[in-house]
């Protein structure tokens, strides 16, 4: 009997130890469950999705102020006149638009780099976007020099003076302001929407009727185009979403054709025709 009593508190203090162990093996398991669960949830990264529109849209949408002259110099009787004039047009262009959303543990779609963001918990997936307009307040200055003919004859030398005149413009350029303005979107689908609104091409030539066996330079610019081909009936034939090139020298009149495919598939054509002065034969 004193054996038993004597072994009735060890068996006790061994079941508390073993309690102890199991407790603190359990509070350690919930612990670990916890930090590999936020690991995994983690795992991926969120990311900053951005994707720039760039614009080259000439200024426009604006009025020319009327010509006002600058200086006047010279005699018209001894052939030496100079008169210089300025006007200048104010107007806005855009200039580029900035695409963005935030998507979290998956990844941008197509053509939208990928910026991390670091673990902002929640759903994963579209948390909110933005698109970002910046245009410009701009101006052309265009300056207009008339001079007298060099073929021009002073009075003093029995000609008749400023009988006739040359005349030569140059314009200028330049952004005076820069305005953003951000609009705030709910879904991915609203960027595609506003990139399908920006498709564009244009072609242009530097002149439209000319001589015969004369050469012209074609210009194109496109938006949101992934390839383009520019081709003349004349056989010239170029690649790229914009560029300029001289054509070969035009016998005939010719088309030149922009064929571009869109980031959506969307196929998109222009053409611009140059035509060919007439000869007339000397009898």
């Amino acid at each position: 009997m004193e054996n038993l009593e004597q072994q009735q508190p060890n068996l006790t203090s061994h079941k508390n130890f073993w309690n102890w162990i199991s407790a603190i093996a359990l509070i350690i398991s919930i612990a670990a469950f916890g930090f590999i669960y936020t690991q995994i949830s983690s795992a991926n990264a969120d990311y900053i999705c951005t994707y720039i529109v760039e614009e080259n849209d000439p200024c426009g949408n604006g009025s020319w102020s009327s010509w006002a002259a600058v200086s006047s110099t010279g005699d018209s009787a001894q052939c030496t006149q100079r008169t210089e004039e300025r006007r200048v047009y104010t107007g806005t262009r855009e200039t580029r638009h900035i695409l963005q959303y935030l998507t979290l543990r998956t990844g941008c779609d197509a053509a939208y780099s990928q910026g991390s963001h670091g673990d902002s918990g929640g759903s994963s997936g579209f948390h909110g976007g933005s698109i970002v307009s910046e245009t410009a307040a701009c101006q052309i200055e265009e300056v207009r020099v008339t001079e007298d003919s060099p073929s021009c004859v002073p009075v003093s030398e029995g000609g008749s003076g400023g009988s006739g005149s040359n005349t030569t413009t140059t314009s200028t350029n330049t952004d005076i302001q820069l305005n953003t303005q951000t609009t705030n979107i709910s879904g991915v689908d609203q960027l595609n929407q506003f990139r399908v609104s920006k498709i564009a091409a244009l072609i242009s030539v530097d002149k439209e009727l000319v001589n015969k066996n004369t050469a012209v330079t074609v210009s194109w610019q496109t938006v949101e185009m992934t390839s383009c081909t520019v081709t003349g009936s004349n056989g010239d034939s170029w690649n790229g979403r914009s560029g300029e090139q001289l054509s070969s020298p035009l016998e005939f009149a010719t088309t030149f054709t922009l064929d571009c495919t869109a980031f959506n598939n969307t196929q998109v054509q222009e053409s611009v025709e140059v035509r060919i002065l007439p000869s007339f034969n000397e009898i």
